[in-house]
């Protein structure tokens, strides 16, 4: 039993210290792998009644690297479903004349949204 302790606390100990050395040399092991921007387009759009438009999504992270994602890892939301409607895979469609707003956060990272204004004629 004293064995396994002293493995768990020499594996942690390693851990501690390959993240100071990893943090005082300057280096982010996480932070640069984590979702930092997310940019929906288009940014607007005019749709007729039945007519349709693919959401597109760019994430970046925090070091300037483009991120690939799922329709599934998003949440998409309309301001108004009598106007424009969204699907889970980020498909608009237009309903009935007005103004509606469309809201894609990235599930994984919540703070993380943008907004698409959809138009129908």
């Amino acid at each position: 039993m004293a064995s396994r302790y002293v493995l768990g606390t020499c594996a942690f100990l390693s851990i501690v210290l390959l993240l100071l050395v990893a943090s005082a040399s300057g280096c982010t092991i996480v932070g640069d792998l984590m979702p930092n921007s997310l940019e929906i387009t288009p940014a607007q759009q005019n749709l007729t009644v039945g007519q349709t438009v693919q959401l597109q999504w760019r994430v970046m992270s925090a070091s300037g690297k483009e991120q690939t994602y799922g329709g599934g890892d998003f949440l998409f939301e309309t301001s108004k479903a009598e106007v424009a409607t969204v699907n889970e895979d980020g498909l608009v469609t237009g309903v009935s004349p007005g103004t509606a707003d469309i809201t894609t956060t990235l599930r994984l990272k919540p703070s993380l949204t943008d907004t698409t204004t959809i138009t129908v004629r």
